[in-house]
């Protein structure tokens, strides 16, 4: 019977590994499938694991780091009294206390199957990467059908959220082909410049932003710890090259609005699209409001005048603009469209400061890491974070649950290759 209960405990927790394996790709289906993935996971890790283990994770998180959460979501509550809608910030504010535990937890709980959720997450990647390549091709509607999209829609509009996940999953994916494969750094990087065409195929300039801060951010950490002058020129020589190419492409890919309205912003319209900088510059006009505490976590899209049209907004500052498109989209369209600006606005001084030095100490952490041990997983996670917080600049909301998701997703689980390493490394010695 003991036998049984172990096969029995085996065969939950390869289960939960697949689950958390296939999360991120999941994402392509809808934005609701990573939540069934994970919980289904989660569940499954939980009735194979002993109680003992929750006992184990709380001691092998630092006590200064549990303080440190606590003060983060101290700042971040504090601006549940002064909200708009205190019943939404309060749920998001739970969810953000409890979502990266829970996943932090899961990957404590798999790290015996991190070998096995490593291969399921790369092949499932690749799988949905070559998917979408077919259906770029032929646009093939039948494509469409078989994952339950529309079928009058573009192809490119349905591949956006694949390629925004896939770049949080691509490193871990590109780390495995290294490891297990002996993949040739020349097919690596190959892999990740025809990813990039994927990007611009797919007409999302903020996953190509985020493509490019990553690129930039992993060249320039790799470059401080090898000191090396000649591949520092030759590796600025290429990021110069890339990064005009994509100056040129932005050029050519304006937007309606910012066209009809080139003259009102404040920064080129064909790096930084008009209505862009509308929202940033109303959230800005509201931040100095109220800037101790905001207007409560996630919702300052109930901000007065935020549902007024992009017209009505820049009559109010005295002028006309009555391009058909800027009567119909909102200035503040639910969100920001900028991570900083958003924490700002809906958390104040007291939530954004504290959440900014800790992304910052973050970043300094992962860099002070790598240069020292130069682990690739490490590498991966710094790849992950400037993707993330990267593309966050110019799109995406920081409260989204499936963003969020996907993000702790793929950092902790790098973080989990860093320590499963590590602790190997220690068993041998």
């Amino acid at each position: 019977m003991d036998i049984q209960n172990k096969q029995f405990a085996s065969w939950l927790m390869t289960i939960s590994a697949f689950l958390f394996g296939i999360s991120l790709s999941s994402l392509y289906i809808s934005r609701s499938t990573i939540a069934i993935t994970l919980g289904l996971s989660l569940i499954c890790a939980l009735i194979a694991s002993p109680t003992y283990k929750i006992r184990d994770f709380k001691q092998a998180i630092p006590t200064q780091l549990w303080i440190f959460l606590g003060i983060i979501l101290m700042g971040l509550g504090a601006s549940i009294f002064t909200s708009l809608k205190p019943d939404t910030s309060f749920s998001t504010w739970l969810r953000l206390a409890s979502l990266p535990v829970s996943i932090a937890f899961l990957c404590y709980l798999l790290i015996s199957k991190i070998a096995l959720i490593h291969r399921v997450l790369t092949v499932s990647l690749f799988i949905c990467l070559i998917y979408s390549v077919l259906g770029l091709y032929f646009n093939n509607h039948f494509l469409l059908l078989l994952i339950g999209k529309e079928t009058s829609r573009d192809f490119n509009l349905t591949l956006k959220p694949l390629l925004t996940v896939s770049l949080l999953s691509l490193p871990i994916a590109l780390l495995y082909l290294h490891k297990n494969m002996r993949l040739n750094p020349v097919y690596s990087i190959g892999t990740f410049l025809f990813f990039g065409v994927l990007i611009l195929f797919s007409l999302a300039k903020s996953t190509l932003s985020g493509f490019l801060i990553m690129t930039a951010t992993c060249g320039l950490v790799y470059l401080i710890r090898l000191q090396n002058k000649k591949i520092i020129l030759s590796s600025l020589c290429l990021f110069g090259i890339s990064f005009s190419a994509a100056l040129i492409w932005l050029k050519e890919h304006i937007y309606t609005l910012s066209q009809a309205g080139e003259k009102l912003g404040y920064l080129p319209v064909w790096l930084i699209d008009l209505h862009r900088q509308l929202i940033w510059q109303f959230s800005w006009e509201n931040i100095q409001l109220s800037p101790l505490f905001g207007y409560g976590i996630n919702a300052s899209n109930y901000l007065e005048g935020s549902s007024q049209s992009v017209s009505q907004y820049l009559q109010t500052k005295g002028v006309s603009f009555t391009d058909p498109t800027a009567q119909s989209v909102p200035i503040l369209p639910s969100h920001t469209h900028n991570w900083i600006i958003e924490i700002a606005l809906d958390t104040g001084l007291v939530g954004s400061i504290p959440f900014i030095i800790a992304i910052v100490s973050m970043f300094v952490f992962l860099t002070s890491r790598y240069v020292r041990t130069g682990h690739l997983a490490l590498m991966c996670a710094i790849a992950i974070n400037a993707a993330y917080w990267g593309s966050g600049l110019f799109n995406f909301s920081y409260w989204s649950a499936w963003w969020q998701t996907s993000y702790y997703v793929s950092f902790f689980f790098c973080l989990a290759l860093y320590f499963d390493d590590q602790s190997s490394e220690k068993e041998l010695t």
